[in-house]
């Protein structure tokens, strides 16, 4: 009794196992053969006949079977494949289609091994039906052109519109100028000075857009040259010198580079004019050389930014929560020039005490 009892308690756990094994095999879409060599006997799971979509059944010629159902042009790879493993005794793996017998076209990915049982060895392997990745996979290569596609469209739309876009605002900021040279009442030169203000922020706001637009479609590319890092730095401070509540301080060590002079001016000064938005009583622009690299700090003794803000500071239209009427795309061209130049940025902030950005950018050949 107890023998019989341990027998069926075994038959049972066994029964366990061979059912989880079919959940996992279902799931996964992954079929077991097995061949052995020496009776020339196949063993296939039940999800090899799922995916070949035959009935299940004892006696099959299921290599006959798998040569038949394969496609003529992916049945040479599999028979090479076999042979390599035959030959080699090293694993292979491979894709290939077949036509199943419900007449659905099946990718599927095959692998196959050694394996021996008692001594003697046998071939196993499986398939896996990958067809639903293969369609994902179709579908997001056709997303992804019609991205290209759009992006392109897009910056074919605004360097086409650039021109037509700038005359008439070129127009009005003349018109707005005119308006406030006249003999007007103080009312009417207060509305005359905000129409100035909102076309001047207007002109900003194309150029940015028509700069990130170049940028991100890869239309800027740098032109090295050597150029007076310290004489740029120079003649970016002469001009703030003007702010007479702002003091500007300059530590220039760095003399001759070789970059893009246009695109690293551009960085500088965005993120001085920025540091002047927000400064107390000082702004400081300090250089540095060190090995194959330089560094470039601006810094502002303003309010700072808070800590759970300062990852965002770069995200187009993001504004930190301070006085500043600006439309947070600043930052955000500032971070594709550094990109571009193949340079890092880092944002170091204590909230009421300071502000400072590390522009770090490589030393190039010229």
């Amino acid at each position: 009794m107890e023998k019989d009892k341990y027998i069926q308690n075994l038959l049972s756990k066994i029964s366990q196992m061979q059912r989880r094994l079919d959940f996992a095999e279902r799931t996964a879409k992954i079929g077991y053969w097995e061949l052995d060599l020496e009776q020339k006997k196949f063993y296939w799971s039940k999800e090899m006949y799922r995916i070949f979509g035959v009935q299940l059944q004892k006696n099959i010629n299921h290599r006959n079977l798998i040569k038949e159902m394969l496609f003529p042009t992916d049945l040479p790879l599999y028979k090479e494949k076999l042979r390599q493993l035959l030959i080699g005794f090293e694993p292979v793996e491979g894709r290939v289609r077949l036509l199943a017998k419900d007449n659905r076209v099946v990718d599927c990915h095959f692998r196959a091994d050694r394996l021996f049982v008692k001594g003697k060895p046998r071939i196993v392997g499986t398939f896996q039906d990958i067809s639903d990745l293969i369609e994902r996979e179709k579908k997001l290569e056709i997303a992804h052109e019609q991205a290209v596609k759009a992006v392109a469209d897009r910056d074919y739309f605004l360097a086409q519109a650039t021109h037509d876009l700038r005359q008439p605002l070129q127009a009005i900021q003349l018109f707005a100028d005119a308006l406030a040279d006249d003999d007007l009442t103080i009312s009417q030169k207060k509305v005359a000075k905000k129409i100035q203000v909102s076309v001047s922020r207007l002109r900003e706001l194309l150029n940015n857009f028509l700069d990130i637009s170049k940028l991100d479609s890869g239309g800027i590319k740098p032109e090295i040259g050597e150029f007076c890092l310290q004489q740029l730095i120079c003649r970016i401070c002469v001009e703030y010198h003007c702010f007479e509540n702002i003091k500007v301080e300059c530590r220039n060590r760095v003399l001759s580079i070789c970059n893009d002079e246009v695109l690293v001016e551009r960085v500088v000064r965005n993120l001085v004019n920025n540091a002047f938005k927000f400064a107390k009583n000082k702004v400081l622009i300090s250089t540095l050389k060190k090995n194959n690299y330089i560094k470039i700090w601006i810094i502002d003794d303003g309010q700072g930014i808070d800590k759970c803000e300062q990852n965002k500071v770069f995200n187009d239209f993001y504004q930190v929560k301070r006085d500043d009427n600006g439309i947070g795309l600043g930052l955000g061209i500032v971070l594709r020039i550094v990109n571009v130049l193949r340079g890092k940025i880092r944002l170091r902030s204590k909230y009421g005490e300071y502000c400072a950005f590390e522009v770090k950018l490589p030393l190039n050949d010229c």
